[in-house]
């Protein structure tokens, strides 16, 4: 078994045999819906977008092999609860072939990961949905893997852009600079962290929106250059994403929801992810019942290991939904 490192875009014939391979895997969103993804030609840009990323792909040692295993890392800034900024790995995407699950792959997969890390970081997380066949607890913990536990959970939302009537009190940033700055106030005694490179990944501009007295904000993009969704019936589930979505209230962030939802809707897009604490999700889905719009929820829970998440589980996270 050999592993290739995907730091570009890969050659057609992987990538033809990459986009079979991620045919086998579903996930759910909400209760009787599921999703495949597909990363189209450029299968590592994903990650490459979080910061410094690449995809690996563990393969057979024959020239026509296919592969058995992938998995995603990202070396990226994470914001802590005491407004510090340390490196972390994100890891994701995570799959074996039917025919390789007996855990070797996984372990080529881990070790070609800790060679390409060279000591530039001793913790990681990542996020898996609920409803994912396996779990980090079954694979972790052996044969040398270091292990990972589940360190907070977050619900996912997607509310349709239709119908949709924008809210006041909020306004378009020009400056980048102010949609993170608001961001990492409103941040302060969580996990969170601001999203790479987002132009990378999304197929409309990235734009920043903002509460007009600063108690919420997020950045408006999408992730269709790197991600895609598609459904049982083979249809793109098209959606545009609120992430860095940082807020005072509850009543603050929907305030902000419903005026990014006809901004979606102009875009094309039907529906709009974003994500919350799973402490604050029963009160967002009241908030947005209310208001009569359409959402879907699923859940998804945050695993963690090493010495600087020893302590991950006492504070709530911030997800961006375009980096899951």
């Amino acid at each position: 078994m050999r592993v290739i490192e995907l730091e570009a875009p890969c050659p057609p014939e992987l990538s033809t045999d990459l986009d079979y391979f991620e045919r086998n895997f579903r996930y759910p969103l909400g209760h009787d819906r599921w999703f495949r993804i597909s990363h189209g030609e450029d299968y590592s840009r994903f990650y490459r977008s979080m910061g410094e990323g690449l995809s690996l792909v563990a393969v057979g040692n024959g020239p026509s092999a296919k592969p058995l295993g992938v998995l995603g890392c990202a070396l990226r800034p994470v914001i802590f609860p005491d407004e510090t900024e340390r490196h972390a790995v994100y890891l994701g995407d995570l799959k074996s072939a039917p025919t390789a699950r007996g855990g070797w792959a996984l372990f080529h997969l881990y070790l070609a990961a800790r060679s390409w890390l060279a000591g530039r970081a001793d913790s990681a997380f990542g996020v898996v949905m609920d409803g994912t066949r396996t779990a980090p607890g079954r694979y972790t913990g052996k044969l040398g893997i270091p292990s990972a536990r589940a360190v907070g959970q977050v619900w996912i939302f997607r509310t349709s852009t239709r119908p949709s009537t924008p809210s006041a009190g909020c306004v378009v940033l020009n400056r980048e600079s102010a949609g993170i700055s608001c961001f990492k106030r409103l941040s302060v005694g969580k996990f969170a962290t601001t999203g790479g490179l987002p132009e990378m990944r999304s197929g409309i501009k990235p734009v920043w929106l903002m509460e007009t007295n600063g108690r919420a904000c997020a950045r408006l993009e999408d992730t269709r250059l790197a991600k895609r969704l598609v459904d049982d019936a083979g249809e793109e589930i098209q959606s545009a994403h609120l992430a860095c979505l940082g807020c005072a209230s509850p009543s603050a962030g929907v305030k902000l929801v419903q005026y990014a939802l006809p901004k979606a809707q102009a875009l094309g897009f039907p529906g709009l992810f974003f994500s919350r604490p799973s402490i604050e999700g029963p009160e967002w889905r009241d908030r947005l019942k209310a208001l009569g719009l359409e959402t879907e929820i699923a859940t998804a829970t945050v695993y963690a290991g090493g010495p600087r998440f020893e302590l991950a589980h006492q504070f709530p996270w911030l997800i961006n939904t375009s980096e899951i």
